[in-house]
């Protein structure tokens, strides 16, 4: 996990995100608006942090990234993520 923004950000990766140990509760991806909006609305702020946050946005992905150097960190979209919910759910 990493702070950015102010925000915790559980899903850095898909393998971080698949065994995960924590009891799955909602995966929520963020991009540079999202990041904005959770600035604005604590309640907002409030389910990303307490939930899997992934980087959605490649501006916010790439400042995490750069700031976080020694941590693996992908950029993970829903629509790349739902093609790996498929396979695992088989």
């Amino acid at each position: 996990m990493i702070r950015f923004c102010g925000l915790n950000f559980k899903g850095l990766t898909k393998e971080v995100i698949f065994n995960s140990e924590e009891k799955f509760k909602f995966i929520v991806t963020c991009n540079a608006e999202s990041i904005v909006k959770a600035k604005k609305l604590p309640k907002f702020a409030e389910i990303i942090n307490n939930n899997i946050a992934t980087f959605d946005g490649q501006i916010p992905y790439l400042l995490a990234k750069i700031l976080n150097r020694h941590i693996k960190i992908e950029k993970i979209s829903g629509s790349d993520l739902i093609y790996d919910f498929c396979k695992y759910a088989e």
